[in-house]
């Protein structure tokens, strides 16, 4: 068979019980297979010997663990996102994953891009699901190499209530886990110097160049006032919880807490980040 030759391929694999074969995706591919059934589809032709088509693939129950840390991050570099979270959006609501990998090269040095596949099968799920504001936030924080954080809730300063604004914005991020129970947030109160000025009326901001007295008299007042203020960044943890568990009936698995924590040189607005 020469390198410019001309042929269509059609084949068909169903039902291939994954587990089975874990030890072996192990070596090349970095997971441990807990389950998973595996269907594909190739249809491929070439053209004096370039290809073009693609393989279809359909994947049903699939759970998997990586291997090690090293894995695990090799693996979300190539997804774009981490593993885990990536897997979890691109099974439908029944637990199902369907990607259409393009096969293209030549019969000599043929190609599947399956980064491509992900990435795509990805974005329409977010398209679909997810509000377009919400993509924005997810995307922005996926090129900056963090996971997947979208806009924080924001409080005003010494208050854990929530606005309309908020509980707004919640009502969004409790419609997208509803439509994907697979997925959970994580939420994590912040308490700033704002929140310090309101409720101490005094600033703890330091000048540029602070002096010695001054950063022992601000030593002073986080010694003081410091419990306060991880007080109220664990009630608008709670207040965030709450309201997507109890108002709006999320599971209480898929909203979890993160570390609290009230930084004296936080620059932001009081918030709770929202990470999925």
């Amino acid at each position: 068979m020469g390198s410019k030759v001309n042929l269509e391929l059609k084949s068909k694999f169903e039902h291939l019980e994954l587990p089975p074969y874990s030890s072996y995706i192990a070596d090349f591919g970095g997971i441990n297979i807990g389950s998973g059934q595996f269907n594909s589809g190739l249809d491929v032709k070439a053209n004096q010997g370039v290809l073009d088509g693609v393989v279809k693939i359909h994947i049903e129950d699939l759970e998997f663990t990586p291997l090690s840390e090293a894995d695990a991050k090799r693996l979300s570099e190539k997804a774009g996102v981490p593993i885990e979270t990536a897997v979890k959006l691109l099974k439908d609501p029944k637990g199902n994953i369907d990607l259409a990998l393009p096969v293209t090269g030549t019969v000599v040095e043929p190609s599947v891009d399956i980064s491509s596949a992900i990435t795509k099968a990805i974005g329409n799920t977010l398209k679909a699901v997810f509000p377009p504001t919400l993509i924005v936030s997810m995307l922005s924080s996926v090129k900056e190499g963090g996971s997947q954080t979208f806009k924080p809730v924001l409080f005003a300063p010494g208050s854990s209530e929530l606005s309309t604004e908020a509980r707004k914005y919640l009502d969004e991020l409790a419609t997208l886990l509803k439509k994907r129970p697979t997925l959970s947030l994580h939420i994590c109160g912040r308490a700033t110097p704002d929140d310090f000025k309101e409720l101490t009326l005094i600033s703890i901001k330091l000048p540029p160049d602070p002096k010695p007295e001054q950063i022992e008299e601000r030593q002073r007042l986080l010694k003081t006032h410091g419990p306060k203020l991880l007080e109220l960044a664990t009630e608008r943890t709670r207040t965030v919880r709450r309201y997507l568990i109890t108002d709006k009936g999320l599971n209480a698995t898929q909203v979890s807490e993160c570390r609290l924590s009230f930084n004296p040189d936080d620059a932001q607005p009081p918030r709770v980040i929202v990470t999925l």
